[in-house]
């Protein structure tokens, strides 16, 4: 059976591929000179970088993945529980190291944001596994699942990435552990939407006062703030809720974790969308008592905005923190589920 830590930085190692930066350093590189400085290497668009690094992941062509990269690049997953990657070799190196694990997976963009040198991906990673964590050929399975990237750049080259997805669905996928799996993500027949006008007015607005709601536990509140039509989706675990199915959902998921408050760390907002990266400090209610402990948990949310109210939110969480955060993580070290 493969190890909780092999799997967890497996997951991690496949969205690392994705997130381009190297042009930049290899530049410098081949235009160093000895004893010299050198040479910055040309400005270059940040959207049209980060798929250009896409696609060499996708073509397991290293030297443009590199490429894509500025030299000091970090790449980090907050709430997995590893340190941050540091630098460009590092972060192609592992993402190297995943192609060979999964030559039959890609990544493809749904959607981006772009907000000045800062953009937001929303990428849908699939593979094929063809064979156990013994070696052994099995029948062909699909995997995969949804993540969102926050990509800093400098000169159009990745310097800072952020990742959210949820570490425990590819496991389910592969039947490692009990537990519904998410449906493995449809394959992309369409371009990426590529969204880079200035945010529509009263985004802010509207997203503060969502999360005010939420905050307050006030649903009655929130759920005057989104649209008739409204829709969330939980890339965690791949359902989809209208209006009153979402205040059921969180009204349930308040009942062990009950909302603090939530600290924005980075949003990116273009056109009609926004994008928070953001940490949610949250009171921990234990099982059978009523005692609480605060606790944090890192995330993502993205939503759409129509004349100044919520028109969909989808919630990127990683459920591997959760239960580490409140001690069961042990659900994911045990045996697989019985085939009977």
């Amino acid at each position: 059976m493969v190890r909780l830590t092999w799997l967890l930085s497996m997951a991690a190692v496949a969205l690392t591929a994705a997130c381009g930066e190297g042009r930049g350093a290899a530049a410098s590189r081949e235009g160093r000179s000895e004893g010299g400085e050198a040479p910055r290497p040309p400005v270059v668009d940040p959207v049209d970088n980060y798929l250009a690094g896409i696609r060499a992941y996708n073509e397991n062509n290293v030297e443009n993945l590199l490429s894509t990269y500025a030299e000091e690049a970090t790449w980090h997953m907050p709430g997995a529980g590893a340190p941050p990657v540091q630098g460009h070799k590092r972060i192609v190196r592992q993402g190297v190291v995943f192609k060979s694990n999964f030559p039959d997976s890609r990544f493809d963009v749904r959607r981006i944001l772009l907000m000045g040198d800062t953009l937001a991906a929303q990428v849908v990673f699939r593979a094929v596994r063809r064979f156990d964590e013994q070696g052994g050929a099995i029948e062909p399975q699909s995997l995969g699942y949804e993540a969102i990237q926050l990509v800093e750049t400098d000169r159009g080259y990745a310097r800072r990435t952020v990742v959210q997805h949820d570490q425990a669905g590819i496991r389910r996928q592969m039947g490692l552990v009990s537990g519904g799996p998410p449906p493995v993500p449809a394959p992309s027949v369409k371009s990426p939407e590529i969204v880079r006008e200035p945010a529509a007015a009263g985004w802010e607005t509207a997203m503060a006062g969502l999360h005010g709601a939420w905050e307050r536990g006030d649903f009655a509140a929130w759920s005057e703030l989104v649209t008739e039509g409204f829709e969330l989706l939980d890339h965690a675990t791949g359902q989809r809720f209208d209006q009153a199915g979402a205040v059921r959902w969180l009204t349930d998921l308040e009942r062990e974790l009950d909302t603090v408050s939530f600290e924005r760390h980075r949003t990116v907002a273009a056109g009609p969308w926004v994008a928070a990266f953001l940490e949610q400090r949250v009171d921990h209610r234990r099982p059978g008592g009523d005692d609480s402990r605060r606790i944090s948990l890192f995330g993502a949310h993205v939503m759409r905005i129509e004349q100044g109210r919520v028109a969909s939110l989808e919630i990127y969480r990683n459920q591997v923190e959760i239960m580490r955060e409140t001690g069961r993580l042990s659900e994911l070290a045990g045996e697989p589920p019985s085939a009977e």
